[in-house]
Parts: C-alpha cells; structure tokens; sequence
C-alpha cells in the first residue's frame, strides 16, 4: 500500500512538473498580469516538536503574500543545511486558496533534523501556477539551533493558514 502511495505521489509531481514545463512559455512577472507574490521566511528556530523529549526539531514560518483570488497550485521545497554541508531536502506538492491581498503562513515542521552544533541555513522555494502563470519564489534563513542528539529518521510536514 505505500507503494501505491509513493507512486501516487510521483505521478502527481510528473503531472505538475510536465504542466509547468508547458506553461513556462507563458511565464509572467507581476508587471504583466498584475500579481504581487512575495516569499519571505520570517522566522526559523527549533524545539521538541515531536515530543520525543529531544529538541532536534526544526520549524520555519514563511509568508506568501498573495494578490491572487483563487487557487494556487505549488510545489513546495524546503532545504536544512547543516554547518557540515549536509542537506535535508522536503518536498511537499500543494493546492490552497487565496484571496487577494491575504496573507498566506506556510509553516513547515522537521523532525530529527536538528543534530549539529552551528549555523544552519533554511530555503524555501516554490513553483506556483496561478491563473496559467509560473512563478518561482525562494527565500533563505540563517539561524543556529544548539548540539543535540536526535534520534529517529528525518521527516517532515507543512501547513498552509490563509487569511484575508
């Protein structure tokens, strides 16, 4: 059964991806149809989100600043670069809607990620199809969660809150 799933998921990606790569031709900016879309991470920090009793967990809070009112299709990344150089890579495929001039909150959560001392660097990025444009939008965060020894194997979530 999570195969299936896994297989799901992968042709669904194939199908966004294959879309996109047709409507790049149409590709805008927000001075030729009039969207404002703006990424900003604004905050990243770590705790026990899990509740394992480690604080290994990372969560980053971006915002989308939307002036779309509709649905809006993305692909998600987010990238955890530890101070090693090693990259925790999430992928999450989304669909939410959006009025104009909300205020979307992405959240992302991590877990067992957190396991080095020293600077880590969160980016967000995103593919959006809105209205038949693409949009790519990435944003970095610097920050520096403390040494600890997680356990468990890295996973992650997403949350989308729109308000408006």
């Amino acid at each position: 059964m999570n195969r299936i799933k896994k297989n799901i998921w992968a042709f669904g990606l194939l199908v966004f991806l294959i879309i996109g790569s047709t409507l790049a031709i149409k590709e805008a900016t927000a001075d030729q149809d009039g969207y404002d879309l703006e990424l900003d991470i604004i905050d990243a920090f770590y705790g026990d989100f899990d509740q394992d009793r480690i604080e290994d967990d990372i969560r980053v809070i971006a915002i989308l600043d939307a002036d779309f009112n509709g649905e809006i299709f993305s692909l998600l990344t987010l990238d955890i670069e530890l101070p090693s150089g090693k990259v925790f890579h999430f992928t999450f495929q989304v669909s939410f809607y959006s009025s104009e001039d909300s205020v979307n909150i992405i959240t992302f959560t991590t877990y067992n990620t957190a396991t080095e001392s020293g600077w880590y660097i969160a980016t967000v990025s995103g593919y959006f199809l809105i209205d038949g444009y693409f949009y790519y939008l990435m944003d970095s965060m610097i920050f520096d969660p403390p040494e600890s020894d997680g356990e468990g194997d890295p996973s992650g979530i997403v949350e989308i809150k729109s308000s408006g």
